[in-house]
């Protein structure tokens, strides 16, 4: 509906220019072709962003502009084999006065349908991996639509200055493949068709004000998703103890069977607004600054959780005499996540020794299962980096740059990660036609990301039992684990040399070497 009031507007802003005396006749450019597709097996892999109709389909496009007065129009179309592959694009601009970009595009996307059956395995401990597939012969795509305008508005009695609004609406429907699990004595993957139907709207306004000799830019956006296809449903396998299959397993989970459908795959609505001022300064020809704020928030309303981040970015540039080019960059950010509580459904024991008990009844050693999650996106990042460059001579240049990086997680086990990081570059070229190049970098971090006590201790089994899933509970294997793992180096250098030798214009010799080293020592392991 909004769509085409917003066309019906634009009509009505063009007509009165189209027809008035003064015009002149547009130029108008049509064009025709075909295209023929021969498809095989599946589709998507060649054409996953496009219609493949089979046989001959039509190519059409055209080009309109024109001139009236003031104004000057242009309109550009494209029709690409149906009507799911299109794209229009109209140009106004009303002596500079008035500027509008309207765009619109559809686009179909096809999705892979993965049959799982490289899944289904038995196992020796009576229990298995098996799957169903609602939809086998399912075919999933997602039609896209998306309108976006851009309209910039100046007032001939404030030249230093600027308005303008932004709008974007992108459409999506159809389907795609949804997939969850019940586990315990049997893993059972169930595949289903998940309904597409989402609004992606976002409004811009915003201004732009011209300075001595720099410019302040400001802006405000307002973006709503909204998912409006059904949730899928499943009812889960009865929770089974994997090795005895018998009812004494229930206590383990929080939902099987006995609950009926369940919910999964859930796309929650969510509203954001985001302010963002920049601003550039240029104190002469070869000396210039800039510098940028955003403040985000953004909000899930299926959980009513929210999301906050202010960030800063700013940068310096300059040239002393005639050799000497300096660069320096400053970035900082401060995330802000809602923690949730999260309360677990516990369920008793169908059968066995803890029949109409819960696990922490049961094992009185775990503690409560409910838990305050608090948020592993909350963080203070800063990042600074500056460079240097000397061109020693014609033949002889030099580039010299330092980066520094500290983040600072306010809920995670690796809470401070700090890396300082220098960088080498010479390049020397003593004949018109051989040329050298080489470069070092050497990183040192400290506190690397890492999965804090994720490996276990050799001695875990403390005592042997005949039967090993009467041993130690999950939880206990748990809290003996002490070695700390990573993928990430503490320590790192690189090297690089290039030649290249080009005698003639016909004739060229190139050769590198590289050479990188990384290196960790964790607390139980030196990789």
């Amino acid at each position: 509906m909004k769509r085409n009031i917003l066309l019906t507007l634009l009509i009505l802003l063009i007509a009165p220019f189209l027809l008035s005396e003064d015009k002149k006749k547009p130029e108008i450019q049509v064009s025709f072709g075909t295209k023929v597709n021969n498809v095989e097996n599946y589709s998507g892999k060649i054409g996953e962003f496009e219609p493949l109709n089979e046989g001959l389909s039509p190519v059409v496009s055209a080009l309109i502009s024109g001139s009236s007065g003031k104004l000057f129009y242009g309109l550009e179309s494209t029709i690409n084999e149906d009507i799911r592959d299109q794209k229009h694009e109209l140009t106004i601009d009303f002596g500079r006065i008035f500027q509008e970009d309207l765009q619109f595009n559809s686009l179909p996307h096809r999705l892979d349908h993965d049959p799982l059956k490289n899944l289904d395995l038995a196992s020796l401990a009576r229990s298995g991996v098996f799957h169903t597939d609602f939809d086998p012969k399912k075919e999933y795509k997602i039609s896209r639509k998306e309108l976006v305008s851009k309209s910039v508005l100046r007032i001939p009695s404030i030249p230093f200055t600027h308005f303008y609004v932004n709008y974007r609406d992108e459409r999506r429907e159809g389907e795609y493949q949804a997939r969850t699990l019940s586990k315990c004595a049997t893993c059972h993957i169930v595949a289903k068709s998940r309904p597409v139907n989402n609004f992606n709207r976002s409004v811009q306004f915003g201004g732009n004000l011209k300075l001595w000799k720099g410019s302040i830019d400001y802006s405000y956006t307002k973006t709503d998703f909204k998912e409006r296809g059904e949730t899928p449903l499943n009812i889960y396998l009865p929770a089974l103890h994997p090795y005895l299959v018998v009812d004494n397993f229930t206590s383990r989970i929080q939902y099987d069977s006995d609950n009926g459908p369940l919910p999964f795959d859930q796309v929650p609505d969510t509203k954001k607004g985001t302010h963002l001022v920049k601003g550039s300064f240029s104190v002469s020809e070869s000396t210039t600054f800039n510098a940028n704020y955003l403040n985000s928030r953004i909000e899930n309303l299926f959980t009513n959780l929210s999301s906050r981040a202010d960030a800063f970015a700013g940068g310096f540039s300059t040239k002393l005499g005639k050799n000497i080019y300096l660069n320096a960059r400053l970035n900082y950010r401060n995330i802000e996540s809602d923690s949730i509580f999260v309360d677990v459904v516990e369920l008793r024991d169908n059968a066995g020794p803890n029949k109409g008990k819960t696990y922490a009844e049961a094992y009185l050693d775990f503690g409560s299962p409910d838990y305050l999650r608090k948020s592993a996106l909350s963080r203070e990042a800063l990042e600074f980096s500056t460079s240097a460059k000397f061109k020693l001579s014609k033949k002889l240049s030099f580039r010299a740059e330092y980066e520094y990086e500290k983040i600072d997680r306010k809920n995670f086990e690796v809470s401070v990660t700090e890396s300082n990081t220098f960088k080498g570059e010479a390049d020397y070229k003593p004949l018109k036609n051989l040329d050298f190049k080489l470069n070092a970098v050497y990183t040192k971090v400290s506190n690397p990301f890492a999965n804090l006590y994720a490996a276990i201790s050799p001695a875990v089994q403390l005592y042997s039992v005949a039967d090993p899933f009467k041993g130690l509970q999950f939880y206990h294997y748990h809290r003996l684990r002490q070695a700390h793992l990573t993928n990430l180096p503490s320590e790192a250098i690189e090297g690089r040399g290039v030649v290249n030798w080009s005698p003639t214009q016909r004739f060229s010799i190139s050769g590198s070497l590289s050479l990188r080293d990384e290196r960790n020592n964790l607390n139980f392991s030196e990789w």
